[in-house]
């Protein structure tokens, strides 16, 4: 009786390492070489997965450096922004929108009275500033604003209302990051002062 169980024992070792045997010899499928996906030929022929979703085909890509979304790049300091890049941004209006970092500055400095430019028009660009400070000699109005023609004459906008100070008295906005004043395409930078009276200060801005 004791051979018999022995006998049961080893038979059923044997029926085990059978199995194991045969599954070591099932060959796993290769990829599907794919030269064409819905009609669409990639840029080169590559190896793709195809697998079973709900009743549908559907291929994944395997070497996924084909048909994909291009990968942000890095830029040189001082040179033009690439195309495609990874950066900060902002939410703005309930969108993202690129952070502008203003890397110019232009004096303020006049004692004359009416406008006067700071940063002349450049083609189709906008004047972005990032920040201002300006000081009176005496009792003026000082105001920001942007237009075309001389001085800003040719369409002039307000980008604030008209600060009035009175000697040693000045008024400042931002800290050089972000933009506070925004002007129009095409358009010029002028403070207008409303007497002529010493203002002076600076602005920080970027033109692009």
């Amino acid at each position: 009786m004791r051979r018999i169980h022995y006998l049961g024992a080893l038979l059923v070792i044997l029926a085990g390492l059978a199995v194991i045997q045969a599954q070591e010899n099932i060959s796993q499928p290769s990829p599907i070489n794919i030269t064409a996906i819905s009609g669409t030929a990639p840029t080169t022929a590559g190896k793709f997965d195809v697998k079973g979703a709900d009743g549908d085909v559907f291929v994944r890509q395997s070497t996924p450096a084909n048909l994909r979304t291009q990968d942000a790049s890095s830029g040189t300091v001082g040179s033009a922004a690439p195309s495609v890049a990874s950066f900060a941004g902002d939410k703005a209006s309930g969108n993202l929108i690129a952070h502008v970092g203003c890397d110019k500055s232009v004096a303020i400095s006049t004692s004359s009275s009416g406008d006067v430019q700071l940063v002349a028009l450049s083609g189709s660009t906008v004047v972005y500033v990032c920040g201002y400070n300006v000081m009176a000699n005496g009792t003026t109005n000082v105001q920001f604003e942007y237009g075309t023609g001389s001085a800003c004459g040719t369409g002039k906008t307000a980008l604030t209302g008209a600060y009035p100070l009175t000697a040693q008295t000045g008024v400042s906005y931002g800290n050089g990051e972000g933009v506070v004043l925004q002007g129009a395409a095409g358009n010029a930078l002028c403070v207008n002062n409303s007497a002529a009276i010493a203002i002076a200060g600076v602005v920080t801005y970027t033109q692009f």
